[in-house]
């Protein structure tokens, strides 16, 4: 297991969210600001990005990409690390699961907390399955305001249990995902999508 916590950039404000009618500039301070802001309070440097709501622009990841982040977490693709071409470089996109995010699943899904527990431990179970020669990736978004009430804690620490027994996990911050990604020899095809 990771020995520490990574923090990624998620904006300044819930209520601002990047999108398509923002200007470059306007875009890229938006970020430049989250980042600052967030090293300065933390003390560490910022190598992901999530952004509040996945927002993005048709600028965003080439954005990401020059103020030095190296992951963003907002597109929901499959369970596999991949490149995102961008113009002088790449980033390597961390799938986020809808499936197994609290807000979206229990909260707006209205999926009651018991279930929702079982559909975590059920989407691990399987993606170690299937990545038991390839490996799969499962990132799940959890809100202290949601699983972290007393009510519902206990349903995150069950099924954080049912991953932590299993011998078959790397349980690795997002940053140490990236990394092994990028020395592992997997090939990339030219298909990869290129964001300008």
């Amino acid at each position: 297991m990771a020995d520490q916590s990574e923090f990624v950039g998620h904006g300044l404000s819930s209520e601002i969210f990047i999108n398509e009618t923002m200007s470059e500039e306007v875009e890229r301070a938006y970020i430049q600001s989250t980042i600052q802001g967030l090293a300065e309070t933390v003390g560490q440097n910022v190598r992901g990005w999530k952004g509040s709501e996945c927002g993005e622009s048709s600028r965003t990841v080439r954005l990401l990409a020059e103020l030095g982040i190296q992951y963003v977490c907002d597109w929901p693709t499959d369970e596999q690390p991949h490149l995102m071409h961008v113009s002088g470089g790449s980033i390597v996109n961390l799938p986020f699961m809808f499936d197994v995010d609290d807000l979206f699943v229990h909260l707006h899904g209205v999926v009651p907390i018991p279930r929702f527990a079982r559909v975590v431990m059920e989407q691990f179970d399987r993606l170690c399955e299937d990545g038991a020669n390839n490996g799969r990736l499962m990132i799940m978004n959890v809100h202290p305001w949601i699983l972290g009430q007393p009510f519902r804690i206990r349903y995150f620490e069950h099924f954080v249990a049912h991953m932590r027994a299993s011998k078959e996990a790397w349980f690795a911050t997002a940053g140490e995902v990236c990394d092994a990604y990028r020395k592992s020899t997997m090939s990339v095809s030219d298909a990869v999508p290129k964001f300008v």
